[in-house]
């Protein structure tokens, strides 16, 4: 059996998602300018897939709140990125929190942000 390292399956997502962002833009016509933001949000989902699955591995071995608190983290950021392309790519209406006024992508993301550096800080 073939053994894949994590640099190779870092490329063959990176490679899929580029690939399914063509995919859809030959399904669902996006403008000259949506195109190359779609990719980047793209981009981000399948990053923070592959870091999710790094993170599982790691808290598979340790069991550690540091890698579990990663695995939180990264799933929000996939999450806000998910959202922020069925905003922007397919033109999906992200609600709103009308209390502050603040996108709800915005606060997954800023919840991704607060999980990793809990996450990075732990036991420094």
């Amino acid at each position: 059996m073939m053994q894949v390292n994590k640099r190779e399956t870092l490329i063959i997502i990176l490679a899929g998602t580029i690939m399914f962002v063509f995919l859809i833009n030959s399904v669902i016509k996006f403008t000259y300018n949506a195109l190359p933001h779609t990719i980047i949000h793209t981009i981000g989902i399948g990053l923070s897939i592959f870091l999710v699955t790094i993170a599982i591995s790691a808290y598979r071995r340790t069991r550690s709140l540091r890698f579990l608190l990663l695995i939180l983290g990264f799933v929000g950021f996939a999450v806000t990125e998910g959202m922020n392309l069925a905003s922007y790519g397919l033109s999906i209406f992200t609600p709103e929190l009308n209390l502050l006024n603040i996108e709800i992508t915005h606060l997954f993301g800023v919840y991704a942000l607060l999980l990793l550096a809990i996450a990075t800080l732990r036991g420094v």
